[in-house]
């Protein structure tokens, strides 16, 4: 069985992990606002070690990085994930149109569903409220209710 894609557009946290990875995603090497880099050195201001730092670094140009001077240690971990995991893609849950090994996508706000931008809905709803998310995703699923 192939998984289906069980998608909300308007998702809110989805959304907002979107817009974090593009305000944050790594800049390339010729992107003029700068560039981003690893120093295993680097131990942020406070920590006792380097087990506990980032290492991560931000540079106005290449040319500092490369010559190691100047720059400023990344201590904002959402700045930090977003040079991680850049991501140059939305996220599958957020869309409609995955493809590849997903069999098909069910729009969450579809008739009887209705989820709106709530995340996790189908956890924080009431049953009667989400009851027809969990009989579609056994039938979905092929899961006999017996």
């Amino acid at each position: 069985m192939r998984p289906i894609n069980y998608f909300l557009e308007n998702d809110s946290a989805l959304v907002r992990w979107w817009i974090r990875n593009q305000a944050y995603n790594k800049p390339s090497v010729n992107n003029i606002t700068g560039y981003y880099a690893y120093n295993p050195s680097l131990v942020q201001t406070g920590e006792t070690d380097s087990a506990h730092s980032i290492h991560l670094a931000y540079y106005t140009n290449v040319f500092d990085w490369l010559l190691g001077v100047g720059g400023r240690p990344v201590i904002d971990n959402n700045e930090a994930m977003g040079f991680v995991v850049e991501s140059l893609t939305v996220p599958v849950g957020a869309t409609g149109n995955a493809s590849g090994s997903v069999s098909g996508n069910l729009d969450l706000n579809m008739s009887g569903l209705e989820f709106g931008e709530w995340h996790s809905a189908e956890w924080d709803f009431r049953i009667q409220t989400s009851g027809e998310y969990w009989k579609r995703l056994f039938l979905d699923l092929e899961l006999n209710l017996k």
